[in-house]
């Protein structure tokens, strides 16, 4: 990896960092605690990782890769459970678990 990749990846980190920080400020409706924001915001930088690497390998400029990191960090969790179901419903595997009626 070389030194310019190294910030690179810590950039797109944090922008998926500041778009989940965002999304969990706008929430009028939700009362926020400690374990939401964290769940979120290592939601948003796994996600800020992924993409890292995506956009990488695609030879993405690096504007177009710090913004799309901020809009996945903005709907990391969101589209992270979407591709949960929908591999789920593919494989027929259970991929919530028993705690599935919990999380609803």
């Amino acid at each position: 990896m070389r030194e310019n990749d190294k910030l690179t990846l810590l950039i797109q980190v944090g922008m998926a960092i500041m778009g989940a920080l965002a999304r969990l400020l706008n929430r009028h409706d939700t009362v926020l605690n400690i374990g939401l924001v964290l769940s979120d915001l290592f939601v948003a930088g796994f996600t800020g990782i992924l993409l890292f690497w995506l956009t990488c390998s695609l030879e993405t400029e690096p504007g177009w890769m710090f913004a799309l990191s901020g809009i996945a960090g903005w709907i990391g969790p969101k589209a992270l459970d979407k591709i949960m179901d929908l591999i789920g419903k593919k494989t027929g595997i259970d991929l919530h678990g028993q705690n599935e009626e919990e999380l609803k």
